[in-house]
């Protein structure tokens, strides 16, 4: 009798060796497909992104200038512009006749004085439309929208004045003009300063001053100062680069009412 070379314990240990291999090169199949699945389809997500990342901010875009452009007018008019009523609600009657309401519109303009102006600071912008005869003739236009009775300008240059806006804010009835540049200590000027324009037809200047800032700091700190706080220190002090603020006292031509107008702009100091 001739026996089989290969016992029956054999061939069924075979037999599962070739069940698991195949089982095992069919996950590995699979695994490959799945990831060569996941690999295009990050690479079709990846150029989908690449594809509309500039559409989604060309859109954007178009969406805040819509925005900025078509909604500035009332922005900038609800921002700037304080509508103020004044009355007297609980006078009598014979008194509201001897002192009648006056409304009026003030403005506040930071104008951005070309000192600080650099190309490099708004590369979004050609060099016609940052020079200053292109910027100021906008500022004049937007304060003539505005139709403000007293306008407070901040940052505004001696010969931006004279040049730029002198003649045309008096050709749209602001004659009244007072101009005070920061001070750099010893008489010395700072390139910028406040300007503050009041509608002639409107109203009257009664009083006009000009409040040194730094000096009213150091004043009051030497009031309160103790014996251990020198002279040395209060010169030290890290005050507001010179600014300074005005204060106008104005009365309405058409009820006689008084009006007290204030201008400043505090200086930016980081450690503040």
């Amino acid at each position: 009798e001739i026996l089989s070379p290969l016992s029956p314990s054999s061939g069924s240990r075979d037999r599962e060796s070739a069940c698991c291999l195949i089982e095992a090169l069919t996950m590995n199949a699979l695994d490959a497909f799945l990831g060569l699945l996941l690999h295009i389809w990050g690479l079709l997500l990846t150029l989908l992104l690449t594809v509309l990342q500039p559409l989604i901010k060309l859109v954007i875009r178009a969406c805040c200038r819509r925005d900025a452009f078509g909604d500035a007018r009332d922005g900038l008019t609800s921002h700037l512009n304080c509508r103020t009523t004044i009355s007297s609600r609980d006078a009598p009657a014979a008194a509201e006749k001897d002192n009648p309401t006056c409304t009026f519109v003030c403005a506040s303009y930071n104008i951005l004085a070309p000192c600080y102006v650099k190309c490099v600071d708004f590369p979004y912008c050609s060099r016609k439309a940052i020079s200053p005869e292109r910027r100021f003739e906008r500022v004049v236009a937007e304060v003539k929208s505005l139709g403000a009775d007293v306008v407070g300008f901040q940052e505004t240059q001696r010969e931006v004045l004279d040049q730029h806006l002198r003649s045309e804010l008096n050709e749209i009835g602001y004659g009244e003009l007072f101009f005070d540049s920061k001070t750099l200590g010893k008489g010395a000027q700072f390139p910028e300063g406040l300007l503050t324009a009041v509608r002639s037809d409107r109203f009257t200047v009664e009083h006009k001053t000009t409040v040194k800032l730094d000096e009213r700091v150091k004043k009051a700190v030497r009031g309160m100062a103790g014996s251990r706080v020198t002279e040395a220190d209060i010169d030290g002090l890290a005050l507001p680069g010179g600014n300074v603020g005005q204060v106008l006292l104005l009365r309405c031509r058409t009820s006689g009412r008084l009006l007290l107008f204030a201008n400043v702009h505090i200086h930016y100091f980081w450690l503040r």
